[in-house]
């Protein structure tokens, strides 16, 4: 069995204390009794579920005084009182001796699962997601995963996406040097979560293209809001070292076409972390959460039409099918010419509406396993 190398570096591991089985799965931090939407917060890579949306708010050489946004009475929580709280932890950690084997849709169907089972007595209610980095990936991974997802209630009840410096076109810095300095630290070191962080990646692309596309024609009317960082950072500090300082997710991967967008005077590492109800970026991030929730009725009821408008030409589109291979069985060829132009019509790359007719199938996108 592997085992760690001794760490030479006298920095501790950014990514902060160890998750424990206890710690992964939906958490729920606050749950009052009148709730009427449902807030779900997702980490990124590494990060320990409830760590990454904590920061101290005390002074230097004072006690650290952690916030979590999420859950402090005075922030998230007071901002939508009527809102069921909860964030979805996983093990990620990619090198040490926590190392994990974990890719993008291994954690995408397990949150849905995880969802379902928390939902599954308000499965109307209306979902808004938070995403920090790679859980932004997750998020819209989870959403494509949902091979059936014209009659699921997930898809259909999410309201709001809200994103902070999530890759969607891959990370502003290389990895290479990055896994180069683990793999000369610590014997256990499973890089293949990162790939899907690297500029131009295959899976990353087809990904978000899926996903934009299924948006589009589903006229899905959840709101998106995309934060990207303006101050660099120095990822080597996750190892314990020093390195150069870049942007990691600068506005042209960090945001969504469509989507609102704002810069945070912030680095990748506390884009998503707020001390204070009074910090002017929190006062922003909240006034886009509370936009999304006002609208969340009106969201919900247009998702709704729009997405039985959906099947309605899902529909005709299969109907129009099965009369094809009638009428191709008769050997009416001119017919079956003039009905295949009319299908071809409502079809479209990558996804075809025949196959949304008959379940949704989403096109298949590898996972990091190669």
């Amino acid at each position: 069995m592997k085992t760690a190398k001794q760490s030479t570096s006298t920095t501790p591991y950014s990514y902060g204390r160890p998750i424990h089985n206890r710690d992964i799965g939906l958490k729920i931090l606050c749950n009052p009794q009148e709730a009427n939407i449902d807030i779900v917060a997702i980490h990124g890579i590494g990060a320990h579920p409830d760590d990454t949306w904590c920061t101290s708010a005390a002074s230097k050489g004072a006690d650290p005084g952690y916030v979590n946004w999420l859950s402090d009475p005075r922030m998230l929580p007071l901002a939508v009182p009527t809102a069921r709280i909860m964030r979805y932890g996983y093990k990620s950690r990619w090198f040490g001796g926590e190392t994990i084997r974990q890719d993008v849709t291994t954690v995408a169907d397990r949150l849905l699962v995880a969802l379902s089972l928390k939902r599954d007595d308000y499965e109307n209610r209306p979902l808004l997601f938070i995403a920090h980095g790679f859980g932004g990936l997750v998020v819209l991974r989870a959403l494509l995963k949902d091979k059936h997802f014209m009659e699921s209630k997930i898809y259909q009840t999410t309201v709001g996406l809200v994103f902070f410096g999530t890759p969607f076109r891959g990370a502003d810095l290389t990895q290479t040097e990055l896994i180069q300095a683990a793999q000369d630290e610590y014997e256990d070191v499973d890089s293949r979560i990162l790939r899907i962080t690297e500029p131009n990646d295959e899976v990353l692309l087809q990904l978000v293209q899926d996903f934009m596309t299924v948006r589009a024609r589903s006229k899905m009317a959840a709101e998106l809001v995309c934060f990207y960082e303006q101050v660099p950072c120095d990822v080597m500090a996750l190892l314990g070292k020093e390195g150069k300082k870049a942007i990691r997710v600068g506005e042209s991967s960090g945001c969504l076409d469509g989507a609102q967008r704002y810069s945070m005077p912030r680095t990748h590492f506390d884009i998503n972390k707020f001390s204070d109800p009074e910090e002017e970026d929190y006062e922003l991030v909240k006034s886009e959460i509370l936009r999304i929730v006002k609208k969340a009725p009106s969201l919900l009821a247009s998702g709704s039409q729009s997405m039985l408008g959906y099947r309605t030409l899902a529909q005709s589109s299969s109907d129009k099918n099965s009369d094809i291979q009638t009428k191709a069985g008769s050997g009416n060829a001119c017919r079956v010419i003039g009905l295949r132009a009319e299908v071809k019509q409502l079809q479209g790359s990558p996804l075809n509406l025949l196959e949304l007719a008959n379940g949704f199938s989403v096109p298949a996108i590898p996972t990091n396993t190669s």
